[in-house]
């Protein structure tokens, strides 16, 4: 249906009328005028014509003739004149409306959040928007003119759901739905589409307009979700094991004490000496297997602490124990959470332990920790319930990266990429573990291009809180 810019709601229809008359009145008060003076000079003329072949009898009826006639004219033209001004005034009205109308939604379409793009129907791209060429990496000269599908095509697209996009559009109808798109540099990622095809006065589509919205973060937080749910249930499975375990240990340590009380066979007894080693060794497997369920953390062993010394206590006490070189930034200013001493240290060791462990083949190794203040909306990419602030311990190092295969197993427990008898793929659970009971969250930092980053953060101390006891954080 063809649309008035004055039926639009965006204009004052009276203030556009009282516009339209106030410049047909300007026009035909101009064009009164030129015609009048026209008018003028023809009846001048007409009178020294006649004047001097007849009587003043007879100029005085012929002149009085050609006035009544020449007001008939008058009246008539000036109707006329009215007429046409108002009809000129009210295109140029109309047009500066519908101008600025088009203005409008150009500027709507050209500053959009969203990529737009508008292809003809050989599927040739006409037009983009800056959104679109932000979000694809290609400039506005490389993509008009291009095939929109030659473009971004991905190798990894469903060629069904593609099929049935085309056609939905083929039909005159539009669709909805998520593809893969292709950026320039080749990397893939997933985007929410719609497309509407764009008729002309006859009805006829002529052009599809295209909308489109990365949803790379939306897909990480979903997986995400999915992973904490995977985790939660690990969770459950793993501390009822531990709980079984533990009593079976128990017995076995138990017995194993009672009998080297009432044996005098050395041998016996060393054997037993082994047993309870191994024993032990379990039950520290057992301890780290509570803590990734977040059975050994208790409310009331939370402290305040300051979290720069804490982290920087930490590293001198790796660097000393491990002869590494870690370099450590403290924040600009304190950052105060509420934190099992205990518990958090392990932590930034057993991530350390892991950078030690990534850096062991590098031939200028570098660890570098850092605490850092992160808000809320950063923060969000890596925590889907992220809210306020977060202090953050950032331990990054020059090792090989993490590949893509096992980067969602890695906080599970029992995962391990070492030998066999080299470790027992609890160290980075416990972390987990550890980050879940203090609210926070610990995460692989896929930004960074080289190395590896370890992301463990944690609640900032709100103002109100009551911080009157701080613990030591050495």
């Amino acid at each position: 249906m063809k649309e008035d810019c004055f039926s639009n709601p965006c204009f004052d229809k009276h203030i556009a009328y009282v516009n339209v008359l106030a410049k047909a009145l300007l026009v035909a008060t101009v064009l009164l005028m030129l015609f009048f003076e026209v008018l003028y000079f023809f009846y001048m003329q007409e009178k020294v014509r006649v004047i001097d072949d007849l009587t003043a009898e007879q100029l005085s009826l012929s002149m009085q003739d050609y006035t009544q006639n020449l007001m008939i004219y008058v009246y008539t033209v000036g109707a006329f004149i009215l007429v046409l001004s108002w009809f000129i005034a009210f295109f140029f009205e109309r047009r500066k409306h519908m101008n600025e109308y088009l203005f409008m939604l150009s500027n709507a379409v050209q500053y959009s959040g969203e990529a737009i793009v508008i292809v003809d129907v050989r599927g040739l791209i006409q037009y983009v928007n800056p959104a679109f060429t932000d979000l694809i990496g290609y400039g506005a000269d490389e993509a008009i003119g291009v095939s929109a599908l030659d473009l971004l095509r991905s190798p990894t697209q469903s060629e069904k759901q593609l099929q049935e996009m085309l056609d939905k559009l083929q039909c005159g109808e539009s669709w909805q739905g998520k593809l893969v798109n292709k950026k320039k540099n080749g990397r893939f990622f997933p985007v929410s589409t719609s497309v509407s095809p764009v008729r002309n006065t006859k009805g006829v589509v002529t052009h599809y307009v295209v909308l489109q919205n990365d949803e790379t973060l939306t897909q990480k937080l979903h997986e995400k979700e999915i992973q904490e749910a995977k985790m939660k249930s690990l969770a459950t499975a793993v501390g009822g094991i531990a709980h079984e375990f533990n009593n079976i240990l128990t017995g076995i340590m138990g017995n194993a004490f009672l009998i080297k009380l009432k044996e005098q066979d050395q041998d016996l007894k060393n054997k037993l000496d082994v047993i309870e080693g191994l024993g032990e060794k379990a039950a520290s497997m057992v301890q780290q297997m509570l803590v990734y369920v977040g059975h050994e953390l208790q409310d009331h062993t939370h402290v305040y602490i300051n979290l720069n010394q804490l982290v920087e206590a930490s590293v001198a006490v790796f660097n000393q124990e491990n002869g590494m070189r870690c370099k450590f930034q403290a924040s600009k200013t304190d950052v105060l959470i509420k934190a099992d001493v205990g518990a958090l240290s392990d932590a930034v060791m057993q991530i350390l332990l892991n950078a030690k462990d990534a850096v062991a083949k590098i031939s200028a190794p570098e660890v570098i920790v850092n605490v850092e203040v992160m808000h809320a909306d950063t923060a969000i990419q890596y925590e889907s319930n992220a809210v306020g602030e977060y202090a953050c311990i950032r331990i990054m190092d020059n090792g090989p990266r993490i590949p893509e295969e096992i980067k969602e197993a890695i906080f599970e427990p029992f995962f391990t990429t070492k030998d066999v008898g080299q470790g027992t793929g609890l160290g980075l659970s416990a972390v987990y573990g550890i980050a879940k009971e203090h609210h926070g969250f610990v995460t692989l930092d896929e930004a960074c291009m080289s190395g590896c980053t370890f992301l463990l953060c944690l609640p900032i101390v709100q103002e109100g809180d009551d911080t009157s006891f701080l613990g030591d954080a050495i």
